[in-house]
C-alpha cells in the first residue's frame, strides 16, 4: 500500500552526492514502504506537514555523515523529520500520547533540532533525547 503523505524520493535523498538507492530486489524496499506507512499515522497526529530530513541511508551514506554503524536508517527503518517551528520535545510527547508504536523516539538537538523515529521489529518503545553530545533517557 502506497503512503499516503510521503514519497519514495524523500525517503532515499541525501546531500551527499552518493548514491542512496537500494538494490533493486532488496527487502530494504519492504522496509522502506512500511516506515512510510507508519509515517503516515505519525503525520495524522501531528496534524501539521511532515519533512523527511533523512530517511534511508546506504552504508556509504551513513559513513558519509557520521551515522552509527548500526542506525536503523540502514535497515529502511527509521526517518527524521521536522515540523515547521515546532520543539522535538513536543512533537514526541504528541506521538507518544497518540500510541503510536515505535523502536526508537529521540528528540535531536544537535545546532539544528529534529525527531527521530525508527521502526524497527523490536519495538521496544525507547524514548530519548540527545543534546550536549549524549543520549538521556526521557524526554
Amino acid at each position: 500500500m502506497p503512503s499516503k503523505w510521503f514519497s519514495v524520493s524523500e525517503m532515499l535523498a541525501t546531500s551527499t552526492g552518493l548514491d542512496n538507492t537500494p538494490p533493486t530486489e532488496s527487502p530494504l524496499w519492504s522496509n522502506i514502504d512500511q516506515t512510510m506507512q507508519r509515517l503516515d499515522a505519525v503525520r495524522e497526529v501531528l496534524g501539521k506537514p511532515v519533512r523527511i530530513t533523512s530517511g534511508y541511508r546506504s552504508a556509504a551514506v551513513n559513513k558519509a555523515i557520521g551515522g552509527e554503524a548500526t542506525s536503523a536508517h540502514c535497515l529502511g527503518h527509521a526517518a527524521d523529520f521536522v515540523c515547521a517551528n515546532q520543539d522535538p520535545a513536543d512533537l514526541c510527547r504528541q506521538v507518544i500520547e497518540a500510541g503510536i508504536q515505535f523502536d526508537q523516539l529521540i528528540a535531536e538537538y544537535r545546532g539544528s533540532r529534529w525527531v527521530h523515529i525508527s521502526f524497527a521489529p523490536k519495538m521496544r518503545g525507547e524514548v530519548l533525547t540527545y543534546r550536549n553530545g549524549k543520549y538521556t533517557p526521557g524526554l
